[in-house]
């Protein structure tokens, strides 16, 4: 019996990874050809001796507004695609919030609040945490709702 070597089937781009990994992708080629066209227009006017400051500082400003949002979209990437390992090494990481999205607000979709949710404020066994003490600027303890000293 000869062993017949298969090769590598290509696998393709993770569904969930597709328009973020497009977007960062167009916002790359966008900010670089607009970074160009604004090079060129400055110095056009550098070579009229001309001053237009809608150009010059307006141009800037959506460069890097563009560049900025390219960067969002890039960790959107990376966000997605940590998720998508997480749940590959543990599939029961994705079957904890019964199907549905989890937004990060410690709610349900229906909006009422999740026991020990980010947002929510209330420990596993339901009983409601206080926000934590800071040192204020003049040195003393400023608590969220509590006027215990603290040392």
């Amino acid at each position: 019996m000869a062993l017949v070597r298969r090769r590598p089937v290509p696998r393709p781009i993770a569904r969930g990874l597709r328009v973020p990994l497009a977007g960062v992708a167009a916002g790359t080629v966008l900010t670089m050809v607009a970074l160009l066209v604004y090079l060129i227009a400055v110095a056009r006017i550098a070579l009229d001796y001309g001053h237009d400051r809608w150009v010059v500082q307006g141009g800037w400003i959506g460069v890097r507004a563009l560049g900025l949002v390219t960067v969002v979209m890039a960790a959107l990437l990376l966000n997605r695609y940590l998720d998508l390992r997480r749940r590959r090494q543990d599939p029961s990481a994705g079957a904890a919030t019964d199907g549905a999205a989890d937004d990060g607000t410690g709610s349900d979709m229906d909006g009422s609040a999740v026991a020990g949710g980010a947002g929510s404020g209330a420990a596993a066994d339901g009983v409601v945490a206080q926000p934590p003490a800071v040192r204020g600027s003049s040195g003393t303890w400023c608590s969220g709702g509590s006027s215990a000293g603290r040392p």
